[in-house]
């Protein structure tokens, strides 16, 4: 059981991590940051409750599904485009969104300390929201 909990807090902070677009439009890490708070949220408001927070957290993925491929997508094509000095500045951007979103990091093991049961669902859900 600890080995999953480590994977997981290991790829949900990798994944939280990824930084978004230095362009004029808009910044598609931003908005996965902003993906990964609501899908957390769902968690968050049914730690009494194992089933409800697995559903609440499986049911924001399925609903967000096409628009987390997008900015997932958006996030690749703009790695590949990186110079030295712009994957410096990119890499930066990855810790302080590392930093900002490494809070989210508790609730989900809260939540699989109270549902041990749920930890491959959670597992799951949380790798779909990086697809």
């Amino acid at each position: 059981m600890v080995s999953r909990v480590h994977l997981l807090s290991c790829a949900l902070i990798a994944w939280a991590c990824l930084p978004g677009c230095e362009e004029k439009r808009e910044d598609p890490g931003a908005a996965l940051e902003g993906h990964l708070a609501a899908a957390v949220a769902a968690l968050g408001d049914h730690l009494e409750d194992c089933n409800k927070g697995i559903q609440g957290l499986e049911r924001y993925v399925s609903e967000h599904r096409d628009e987390l491929a997008a900015i997932a997508e958006a996030i690749r094509k703009h790695e590949r485009g990186l110079s030295g000095d712009e994957r410096e500045a990119y890499e930066k951007q990855a810790r302080e969104r590392g930093e900002r979103t490494a809070g989210l990091l508790v609730t989900v093991l809260k939540f699989e300390q109270r549902c041990p049961q749920q930890v491959a669902a959670v597992a799951e859900a949380l790798r779909a929201l990086g697809r």
